[in-house]
């Protein structure tokens, strides 16, 4: 058996249903499948009924409330609720087509060195985007790394590295992943707060756990969804505040990671700003911009946080 993770907070209701409608048409026995819903403190509160097309098609399933907001609670929340050996992660905006689940079960059962593993997620035919946002779409959880799987056994992150959405997870690593985090600070959090803070890096604590417990990562083509994102998120202001905190999230996870960066002095950190920097001459100024927001972030937290 699998069981399905959806965390949520304050979703789009005609996307969530689409999302719950294509986990509900898994071409699996429904014996084979459970269902777990956390609301990351919704509000309004997201209603049992939503689950209405997963038990019509009797599918196990349940809902539970999460006050803490942040993804990284939620998804903390998941796994301590969760019982099962494999763990798909699927978001609130993902479809997957009707053999997804059945594919995972086969790449999990034909792969047991592999303990994080992931595919390719496509935009939603309502999404539209400015060609200049091209290059930002793999921060967006836009995946296509080619036709051949990638997978290695690092403590590092690579291509071989699953976004969340639409990943499995073995318990193993899950298991390995609850007790690191356990020994964390409280306060430490990664992984967005409701549209406040544009925090990343939830999804690399997670399956960077794969190698701490013996299992490699792994892309896998032959896996696919359909990321149905708001196309506010192609929007110049919310890319720069998502890149900003990127670059935050990295300082952050190098640090729990036992790579600790030393603060930065003011003129090593302009240094850094202005002559360090991926993309510096890519012809389109947003670009260069966007990246610019990655550094300020690098920065910030490298000299207020740990200064």
């Amino acid at each position: 058996m699998i069981e399905i993770c959806l965390c949520t907070h304050n979703p789009r209701r005609e996307i969530l249903d689409l999302v719950l409608r294509s986990i509900a048409a898994q071409n699996i026995p429904a014996e084979d499948i459970c269902f777990l819903l956390v609301d990351n403190a919704s509000s309004p509160a997201v209603p049992e009924t939503v689950l209405a097309p997963l038990r019509n098609r009797g599918i196990s399933c349940r809902l539970v409330q999460e006050p803490r907001p942040g993804i990284f609670h939620a998804r903390n929340r998941a796994m301590r609720e969760s019982k099962q050996a494999l763990i798909l992660w699927i978001d609130d905006d993902t479809e997957f087509p009707p053999d997804h689940v059945a594919k995972c079960l086969t790449i999990a059962r034909q792969n047991p060195e592999i303990g994080c593993f992931g595919g390719k997620l496509r935009l939603g035919p309502q999404c539209r985007f400015p060609d200049w946002t091209i290059p930002t779409h793999p921060w967006l959880a836009i995946i296509d790394r080619g036709e051949e799987p990638i997978t290695n056994k690092t403590d590092q992150w690579g291509l071989w590295e699953p976004p969340t959405a639409g990943a499995v997870v073995r318990r193993e690593v899950i298991t390995h992943y609850l007790e690191f985090v356990d020994q964390l600070p409280q306060a430490f959090c990664v992984g967005q707060v409701g549209s406040r803070n544009l925090m990343r890096g939830e999804d690399s604590l997670l399956m960077r756990m794969a190698n701490r417990a013996g299992f490699a990562c792994s892309y896998q083509p032959t896996l696919w969804g359909i990321h149905h994102l708001d196309n506010r998120r192609f929007r110049l202001r919310f890319l720069l505040r998502l890149l900003f905190g990127y670059g935050r999230s990295y300082v952050r996870l190098e640090s729990v990671f036992g790579n600790k960066l030393p603060p930065l002095t003011v003129r090593d950190a302009w240094k850094y700003f202005w002559t360090r920097q991926p993309h510096q001459q890519h012809p389109n100024w947003r670009v260069v911009l966007l990246m610019k927001a990655w550094s300020l972030g690098f920065i910030v937290e490298r000299t207020v946080r740990l200064g």
